[in-house]
């Protein structure tokens, strides 16, 4: 934000001189897309609109722009953190992804978060799941290429027979449902980096246990007690991040067991089960599993 700030004062006030109004409406869009582009990337936009504008000085303008701004936003930019750039976001409508590599950060709407998982999964489909990948919820021929008319009608015929007695929502579209609502509510989310975060907390199955809707079970089951930890309760903000994770986990990993289990009889280990018990559901429904149950 100061960054747009920063740029929306220098830029304004040699609009202004110039009084081009072609340089206006340029300097407009500029503005507009300040808060979506990075400071070199506003910096070569500002710089490319004076200098397409149709006075002489315009050139000038926009080289001495370069030489003076430049230093003074990077500056300012090297202050923004990627907690800043998180805090500022609306998650009710917006997640924020973290390059663990790079450090940077990049923010996406829950409609644009939704097709990056399924895009990931499709991509990373496990050879179990090929053959119902409709009946599990991806969306027919979406990452796939028509390669003749007899694949084009079969896709067509798939697209409206998905609808039909719920085919249109499958595990699929509860595990990204679930994954983008953990981002909305919990503020630690945003440091867990983009990749892990696919690979690990998106799936709606792990190797070639059950694909069973059992997303909204566990969700329910934890949301009383991570209450206190949801974005809301500014006393938990005084929280590291990994402070609030270690939390989380000795809390979900002492209470969950007797939450999901019968009245006194919490779910408990016994040996060599796998793969008889081995999905969330069956651990729930018998009451046991082994070290590989989940």
């Amino acid at each position: 934000m100061l960054r747009a700030v920063l740029v929306l004062v220098v830029t304004s006030s040699i609009a202004l001189v110039l009084n081009n109004s072609l340089c206006q409406i340029r300097f407009i869009a500029a503005i507009k897309t300040t808060e979506r582009m990075g400071t070199n990337s506003i910096v070569g936009l500002i710089t490319y609109m004076f200098s397409s504008c149709s006075k002489p000085t315009s050139i000038f303008i926009a080289s001495a722009f370069v030489m003076v701004t430049s230093p003074i936003v990077n500056t300012v930019g090297a202050t923004t953190t990627s907690e800043d750039i998180f805090n500022d976001i609306d998650h009710s409508t917006h997640c924020g992804w973290l390059d663990k590599n790079t450090g940077n950060t990049s923010i996406e709407t829950h409609d644009e978060a939704k097709s990056t998982i399924e895009k990931y999964l499709y991509e990373n489909i496990m050879i179990y799941d090929k053959s119902r990948e409709q009946s599990l919820g991806y969306t027919v021929n979406k990452y796939q290429k028509i390669k003749d008319e007899e694949q084009s009608a079969a896709v067509s015929r798939a697209l409206s027979e998905k609808d039909i007695d719920g085919l249109s929502d499958g595990v699929l579209n509860d595990a990204i449902l679930f994954s983008i609502k953990a981002k909305t509510l919990y503020p630690w989310t945003d440091h867990i980096p983009k990749d892990v975060y696919l690979e690990y907390v998106t799936l709606y199955a792990v190797v070639n246990e059950p694909r069973t809707n059992h997303r909204a079970l566990l969700f329910n089951a934890i949301e009383d007690m991570m209450k206190k930890y949801e974005r809301s309760n500014q006393d938990q903000q005084q929280q590291s991040p990994q402070e609030q994770m270690k939390e989380v986990v000795k809390l979900i990993n002492t209470r969950l067991w007797s939450t999901l289990g019968r009245p006194d009889k919490p779910i408990v280990f016994k040996a060599g089960l796998t793969p008889k018990i081995y999905d969330p559901l069956s651990v729930i429904a018998y009451g046991y599993s082994s070290c590989t149950g989940k």
